[in-house]
């Protein structure tokens, strides 16, 4: 956009701000930064839940989604003024999203989970369990960056809480860590490859040589940092490669098994 002054400068927008915030956080940056307050004072000054600020409709359910996480992963709420925070804004946030959930373009609800497993993350966790289990949709469970078996821990014994539909549930971005537990619950199992943080294909590769393809997904990432997006058929070739699987199982964990999750959703049409 063009500036009074002349200088073209980037339209700021909340979902990007949201994310952007997420980063700084993740980054470790001091809420005392000049960047971490001047993105915060922006998010306070254009807080709404009617549109995506800067955008209108557009990017509406991301803005949603990347609020509540980033919401629900930390405690700086309790320093916004009243008028701004509408207390609790993240349950709030929750309640706003769940009327997209009955679009008929929606198939799934995802990811929700833990990042540094608090009590406010369970609370929101809990309530977006329950809405994609009333709706017998499709789930997708983001498991931590750390902690990662611990938390796992927690969202099992969430789910059995709360009753939840296993065969409607992949638990995300397992590791050689926490495979076979999340295996022994009955849900689909996620393997992110995404070098920096995650796994490499040939590290996936291993896991379903040792565990086998049933209930195995993997996915990639485009998100925080260097991503892949050949990163599911690098797993391909990588299986091709290794000798140890028919084209049937190639197939079935970078194809066939996503579909059969999707597939648990009306909406889902291939």
């Amino acid at each position: 956009m063009k500036l009074p002054s002349g200088r073209t400068a980037l339209r700021s927008h909340a979902s990007i701000s949201y994310a952007g915030l997420l980063s700084y956080i993740y980054a470790d940056i001091d809420r005392s930064d000049p960047r971490v307050k001047a993105v915060y004072d922006w998010l306070l000054k254009n807080f709404t839940l009617d549109e995506n600020p800067g955008m209108g409709a557009q990017g509406l359910y991301y803005s949603y989604h990347t609020m509540a996480k980033l919401l629900a992963l930390t405690e700086w709420t309790s320093s916004l003024p009243k008028a701004e925070a509408r207390s609790p804004i993240a349950g709030s946030v929750v309640d706003a999203m769940e009327k997209y959930l009955d679009h008929p373009n929606v198939v799934g609800i995802g990811e929700i989970g833990f990042d540094l497993i608090t009590e406010r993350e369970e609370e929101i966790f809990r309530k977006q369990l329950r809405m994609g289990d009333e709706r017998k949709m499709p789930i997708i469970i983001h498991s931590p960056h750390q902690n990662k078996l611990r938390g796992i821990e927690r969202i099992i014994s969430i789910m059995e809480e709360e009753g939840a539909s296993k065969e409607r549930i992949v638990i995300d971005h397992n590791t050689e860590e926490t495979v076979e537990l999340s295996l022994g619950t009955g849900c689909w199992v996620g393997m992110t490859v995404y070098y920096v943080t995650k796994l490499s294909a040939e590290r996936a590769v291993n896991i379903i040589t040792r565990y086998g393809t049933d209930r195995m997904i993997v996915n990639g990432s485009a998100d925080w940092g260097h991503s892949d997006p050949l990163a599911v058929p690098k797993v391909a070739m990588v299986m091709r490669r290794s000798g140890c699987f028919c084209e049937e199982e190639v197939s079935k964990v970078v194809f066939e098994n996503p579909c059969a999750l999707l597939r648990h959703s009306p909406n889902f049409d291939l």
